[in-house]
């Protein structure tokens, strides 16, 4: 990402693209670290919208020749692991149709890249889920001046009626799991507990690590004046 990202509103730093793809050509993979920093974002302030030049950049894609860059890449025709730390959501409907896996590990810290490094060579399973619903791109979100939850197209996973890029929840793992024998056990009335049990199979042939969710997804009512959600997570 230093290659392609820079601070101000109209970034052209391309200087060792070139460069970037004469030794991505001698190699057998990539692993390509992308994202956001807190020059673009944080607490207190709208997110800075850098463009490539004079390309215009979406807010909520990455900032600055990053998606240029990574076109390069992608053209290179090697396989593509997309790293990406950020704090906020990122919109990359592009690279998430072009290269082979995307690993989502916000800001990780100190230790990030050892704990990077042990789910890329498979010493651990990729097991989290999105903790919020990334949109393609800004102009799917309402305006900031209604906070009307259900106002479409609805915010956050509960209300959203869009068809999200990542929904809330989402999340891979190297296995193939499969659900079966799904079971209610109780009233599915007002105010009771159910007891939900299924039986989760791997298929595939290396280990999984699966997180298990449970959605409750209440009754519409269309001539009340309070609009439900669509569904809400109520276990994993």
């Amino acid at each position: 990402a230093s290659l392609a990202a820079c601070d101000n509103t109209a970034c052209e730093k391309k200087d060792k693209f070139d460069e970037a793809v004469t030794t991505v050509k001698q190699a057998d993979m990539v692993i390509m670290v992308m994202g956001l920093s807190g020059h673009q974002e944080g607490e207190g302030h709208d997110r800075a919208q850098v463009n490539c030049g004079s390309t215009v950049v979406d807010v909520l894609g990455l900032p600055g020749c990053q998606n240029d860059l990574l076109k390069m890449i992608v053209a290179t025709e090697k396989p593509i692991v997309l790293v990406l730390m950020n704090g906020g959501p990122l919109s990359i409907p592009w690279a998430a149709e072009n290269v082979d896996g995307i690993l989502e590990v916000w800001y990780p810290g100190a230790l990030g890249g050892t704990a990077v490094a042990d789910v890329l060579f498979g010493k651990h399973g990729p097991s989290g889920r999105m903790p919020i619903t990334t949109v393609t791109s800004s102009a799917e979100l309402p305006v900031a001046t209604d906070y009307n939850m259900a106002a479409a197209p609805g915010r956050t996973y509960k209300y959203y009626t869009g068809e999200p890029l990542f929904p809330f929840g989402f999340g891979l793992t190297y296995g193939v799991v499969k659900y079966t024998s799904i079971q209610v056990a109780g009233e599915t009335t007002v105010c009771r507990s159910v007891e939900v049990t299924v039986v989760i199979t791997n298929t595939g042939k290396l280990p999984a690590v699966e997180s298990v969710q449970v959605y409750v997804a209440p009754p519409q009512d269309a001539s009340s004046a309070f609009k439900a959600p669509l569904y809400t997570l109520r276990g994993f």
